[in-house]
């Protein structure tokens, strides 16, 4: 079985100086090559929008879209738009990454778990417990209620 591809996608709004410690917890801790990061930045008058396209041309896994300030939902379904039909989704906004989090690389961890279980619809790590799974709100389908969240491709092609 190949590794899945994860797109990794990012809202952001005047996110100085919290995406730059997003962005370098993103880059620096996994050792999983297969992602790419989508920002979607929406008006941002405090740099960030610069900051965005600076981080496009330094590093082949991120890419920008600059779009106008809708709100998060937009900013969400945009990025999902722009994903490929092979990709999973990891969503997320300024939060910071730590290194080999739960003791273990948590990108490979996530796309490993998902692509291993076909009744996992969302997974997403919780307190100091890791990586969990939730109650069924959707039918045949874990759902995990918290704002950063992985979501397997099979999940976004049925909702």
């Amino acid at each position: 079985m190949s590794e899945p591809k994860v797109c990794i996608i990012i809202p952001v709004h005047n996110s100085m100086p919290h995406l730059q410690d997003a962005i370098a917890s993103l880059l620096t801790s996994t050792d999983y090559k297969h992602y790419r990061i989508i920002l979607v930045e929406s008006e941002s008058t405090d740099g960030t929008d610069e900051y965005c396209d600076m981080l496009e041309i330094a590093h082949p896994h991120i890419s920008v879209i600059h779009t106008k300030k809708e709100g998060i939902t937009k900013a969400i379904n945009t990025g999902l738009r722009n994903m490929t039909s092979d990709e999973d989704a990891y969503l997320t906004q300024d939060d910071v990454i730590h290194f080999r989090l739960y003791n273990r690389d948590w990108l490979e961890f996530l796309a490993r778990t998902a692509s291993e279980d076909n009744n996992i619809g969302i997974l997403t790590t919780l307190d100091a417990g890791g990586i969990c799974e939730g109650p069924e709100y959707i039918k045949d389908f874990h759902w995990v209620g918290t704002w950063s969240m992985y979501i397997p491709r099979r999940t976004i092609q049925k909702l």
